[in-house]
């Protein structure tokens, strides 16, 4: 058995989880957090691929081959680590908004952002800078690098459509990607409801962290490696089904773009 020294967890199990939610908050706490992660998916997608495209669109000029995984990693990653310094606050708040009990602390996004700069100021809305960002370069990194290498390999079949290739190689680099980064996630989301601990009342120890090492070191200490991987099922399918459908239509508006020119 992982050790899970004194946390007392209140949701164990995908299961228990789901019917807690149910039965304590409605059919509708499941969809918690939903504008501000709409939200946040807009601007981070929107910069990430931006960049990507525009870094890309360099590197052809210089005659670079696009398909180079190492290239595909080191450009993914500072896409993605652009894009998750801009969208961060939007993930603050939905993180804290989703992690709210059945009595809300935070009514609506407006009353977040006003009561997390009451609290915290500014920077309130950066917590987690440091894990996000080492989190997101190698999981952007790798998730363009896999897509590329997949990509590559399923067009070998030609009776393979275009659009369940794109579609399947997202779905595998969004899979395989969040095996490897699912630990700095777990850290990141515990730094960013420090300061949070009035509206988690009910779901077990509240732990303060001094920072990303902090946090890194006291959960290992603590909850033993079970506690890094805690979420990562519904985490892995997540990841899988949402970069399956980010490539998938990026690819497709891409092509509709190109044939409309």
């Amino acid at each position: 058995m992982l050790a899970n020294r004194g946390y007392n967890s209140k949701y164990q199990s995908w299961l228990q989880t789901c019917r807690n939610i149910l039965n304590e908050e409605g059919v509708k706490s499941f969809w918690k957090g939903h504008l501000s992660g709409q939200a946040l998916t807009i601007v981070y997608n929107s910069v990430q691929f931006s960049t990507y495209k525009f870094l890309t669109q360099k590197l052809k000029d210089l005659n670079y081959s696009k398909d180079n995984f190492l290239l595909q990693f080191a450009i993914g990653g500072f896409s993605g680590s652009v894009a998750t310094v801009a969208a961060l606050p939007l993930d603050v708040i939905r993180t804290r908004m989703v992690s709210q009990g059945a009595k809300p602390f935070y009514s609506s996004i407006p009353d977040a952002i006003l009561k997390i700069h009451k609290a915290d100021g500014a920077i309130g809305f950066y917590r987690g800078t440091v894990p996000a960002v080492v989190q997101t370069f190698p999981a952007a990194g790798l998730t363009f690098g896999f897509y590329k290498m997949f990509h590559t390999a399923l067009r070998q079949f030609p009776i393979i459509e275009e659009n369940v290739v794109n579609v399947a190689s997202g779905f595998f680099s969004g899979l395989l990607v969040k095996v490897f980064v699912h630990p700095l996630d777990v850290f990141k989301k515990r730094l960013m409801i420090q300061g949070f601990e009035e509206a988690r009342r009910g779901f077990g120890r509240y732990v303060v962290y001094k920072g990303f090492t902090d946090c890194a070191v006291t959960m290992m200490r603590e909850e033993g490696v079970g506690g890094l991987f805690k979420g990562a099922s519904p985490n892995l399918v997540k990841g899988a089904i949402s970069t399956a459908l980010t490539f998938g239509f990026f690819e497709l508006y891409c092509k509709m773009l190109k044939d409309s020119a």
